[in-house]
């Protein structure tokens, strides 16, 4: 991988830039990639929150833009906002292999499920091309997590956006509301989801959920450390006894298209 200018990389550092530039990726991509800013993997780094929440205050001091995660593992020990402009977008494949794509390693607050997200998306933020993975989660004893991404309730509203984005073994998946929330976009996400995988509420205009998968097969296909094989008949009966795919409370507009939820105690209320 090149050393890249302007932020850490690999590794190197240097004076950041904020003018926008086209990516280098690893995988093919329909579009070029223009980021404001982007940041490598860090060999033996224990928690990457807080320099990736730096980078993303920054741009959204700029006024915003992209912030590009090259391949590779980002260990999460804390909370991440991803500030209202900015997008984080990651590396990956077209079939979403997480193993080698850019994954977010979510290790914190184990054992809870109250408190913020471990992302949050202020109006109009984004997540594209990233996989979150809960490096601790055992079938055998499984762990409560908080909500893997949710909506800001200081800064919510409008225009938050999910893209090419799997959560491989959360406990509970993506929130939308219960706080006002208007435009919502998730396209093309999979999920395994132990508890809940997408739970929407509130919302006053138009929401778009399009080609949204849930069930066994993001863990399972993951090729990431602990997990399941595929067919696993203790995942699926976990599943079955205690998952549930999408929550929608109030909406008082919302496209629906091509949701597939399938191997769950409740596939959709």
């Amino acid at each position: 991988m090149p050393v890249v200018l302007g932020l850490a990389v690999l590794g190197v550092s240097g004076e950041e830039s904020s003018r926008p530039r086209a990516v280098r990726t690893r995988f093919p991509t329909p579009d070029l990639p223009i980021a404001v800013a982007e940041l490598g993997p860090v060999a033996a780094e224990e928690d990457a929150c807080g320099r990736l929440q730096g980078v993303v205050d920054r741009v959204a001091g700029v006024g915003g833009g992209v912030v590009f995660l090259h391949a590779g593992v980002y260990p999460l020990r804390g909370p991440l906002v991803i500030r209202e402009g900015v997008t984080l977008r990651g590396d990956r494949d077209a079939a979403g292999t997480a193993g080698t794509a850019t994954v977010l390693a979510v290790d914190e607050r184990a054992g809870e499920t109250e408190g913020v997200e471990t992302l949050c998306l202020e109006r109009g933020s984004g997540i594209r091309g990233i996989h979150v993975w809960y490096p601790r989660q055992r079938l055998d004893a499984v762990i409560p997590y908080p909500w893997a991404v949710g909506t800001s309730e200081q800064k919510g509203g409008d225009n938050v956006t999910l893209v090419d984005v799997t959560l491989v073994n959360a406990y509970r998946g993506i929130r939308i509301g219960p706080e006002w929330n208007e435009l919502h976009t998730l396209r093309n996400v999979s999920m395994t989801a132990l508890d809940t995988g997408i739970s929407a509420d509130t919302t006053t205009d138009i929401g778009r959920l399009d080609g949204v998968r849930i069930g066994p097969e993001a863990w399972e296909n993951s090729g990431l450390p602990g997990a399941p094989s595929p067919g696993s008949a203790a995942l699926r009966e976990y599943l079955l006894r205690s998952a549930v795919g999408l929550d929608i409370g109030r909406s008082d507009w919302e496209y629906i298209h091509g949701i597939r939820a399938h191997g769950l105690r409740v596939g959709v209320v």
